[in-house]
């Protein structure tokens, strides 16, 4: 089977961008999206820039290859150690989550439409401190929407009860 969720890690520069993404649809066609987004993200990865403009350029480039009504969700964060930041930009995708080391949860709200919604989209990226002990997470709704048999959602609420649960274990 194939679908349309990815993650990936790439340097860029000194830093490590890590990325999860999850086109709308499934099957073959999804998995052919997702694969010009890959290859699109590695492409820009040759010349790190902002993260805001590489999603615009990300998006020009969906819009250009894919049929009308398909769309992608993204979420992108520049891991910078020497600097103790992370960047993070969004398009649509679920918000990450930061576990401070002192056991809070920190949501990453900034973000911009989806991917190959509408043409000329501008995205914001943002910029703040990551010091030892903190966990990014990125994650795709199929944690959030999976369904006990009781028909309850996980939900965004547990999940981030399950990272302050977490304490010091490694990933």
């Amino acid at each position: 089977e194939v679908g349309g969720d990815s993650y990936d890690f790439l340097r860029w520069g000194d830093s490590l961008l890590t990325s999860i993404a999850d086109v709308a649809g499934k099957g073959v066609p999804a998995a052919i999206l997702m694969s010009n987004l890959q290859a699109g993200l590695r492409g820009q990865a040759l010349h790190p820039g902002s993260l805001g403009r590489v999603l615009a350029a990300l998006n020009e480039l969906i819009l250009a290859s894919t049929d009308p009504g398909r769309f992608i969700t993204l979420a992108i964060a520049l891991v910078d150690p020497r600097a103790g930041t992370v960047t993070y930009a969004s398009a649509g995708h679920n918000p990450p989550l930061i576990r401070r080391a002192d056991g809070s949860i920190e949501t990453l709200t900034d973000g911009g439409i989806l991917l190959g919604v509408m043409p000329k989209a501008t995205y914001t990226e943002t910029r703040i401190p990551f010091g030892p002990g903190d966990v990014l997470v990125l994650y795709t709704d199929g944690v959030v929407e999976a369904i006990k048999q009781e028909g309850v959602f996980f939900g965004d609420d547990r999940l981030a009860d399950v990272l302050r649960a977490a304490g010091g274990l490694g990933a």
